[in-house]
């Protein structure tokens, strides 16, 4: 009698445990992006960068290479990912309406973070408004090798309108775009076509702002086709709580 009580519970409660784990399951997306349909339910609780790595993890796993040092080193980490700058990149039906699903609460998350937004961008501009006279006179000493960027940097930081930063979706709120004429691996190229770009990001959530370089070059090799090498120099700054910013280091990929 006592066995058939025990043998009651114990399937009891690993009924009630299978149910539990099959409610928490529900609500997050497990498995390949590209292969099923999503819903909005498994999106619910997850951060801005949660969403924009997801959206962009329907690219990655079709071999695209991002230019965006902080997608391309989160994705080299998998080891399904395989970039390759030849694929086309074709989108199928689900994966065209996962994106679009991701893009709409993404939407939606920017919409509930208004007035949240607007008070990182009161904070943002008055970061600038310190950094750039003081970067200006800078010599850039900290970027060492790549202090060669120096007269873009100058440029850069004196192109940017105070009043005028807004933040896309990826967290940007200025670029410009650059031909930079130089190769960090191969000195015999001294010019090239390849468009580069430098740009101004804000993190409010972790409260740093970085300016970053995406350098490229484009290059032909023993007769074959135009071949491009690219390259992210990327300067961080930890913003106080003052609005203050403070050197932090800086990051190259690529």
């Amino acid at each position: 009698m006592r066995k058939s009580l025990l043998y009651i519970i114990m399937l009891f409660l690993c009924c009630c445990q299978q149910q539990e784990n099959n409610t928490k399951d529900s609500t997050k997306f497990t498995g390949d992006i590209t292969k099923s349909l999503i819903t909005t339910e498994q999106l619910e609780g997850k951060t801005a960068t949660e969403l924009r790595l997801l959206r962009n993890e329907i690219f990655a796993r079709k071999g695209y290479v991002f230019k965006d040092a902080i997608l391309n080193d989160y994705f080299l980490k998998k080891n399904w990912y395989k970039p390759n700058e030849q694929k086309e990149i074709k989108l199928t039906d689900i994966e065209k309406q996962n994106i679009e699903l991701i893009k709409k609460v993404e939407k939606q998350y920017t919409s509930n973070a208004t007035q949240k937004t607007a008070k990182s961008s009161n904070c943002l501009k008055k970061t600038i408004k310190k950094l750039k006279p003081e970067l200006a006179k800078s010599d850039f000493d900290f970027l060492g090798r790549y202090r060669i960027f120096k007269k873009e940097l100058k440029n850069f930081l004196k192109s940017i309108d105070i009043n005028d930063l807004k933040t896309d979706e990826d967290g940007y709120v200025f670029s410009k775009t650059y031909y930079l004429h130089r190769n960090w691996d191969l000195d015999h190229i001294k010019d090239d076509e390849c468009e580069d770009e430098i740009f101004l990001r804000y993190d409010d959530e972790n409260k740093w702002i970085s300016i970053q370089i995406n350098n490229c070059s484009l290059y032909k090799e023993k007769g074959e086709e135009d071949q491009i090498s690219e390259q992210s120099i990327i300067i961080e700054f930890t913003v106080e709580n003052n609005c203050s910013y403070k050197f932090h280091k800086v990051v190259v990929a690529g």
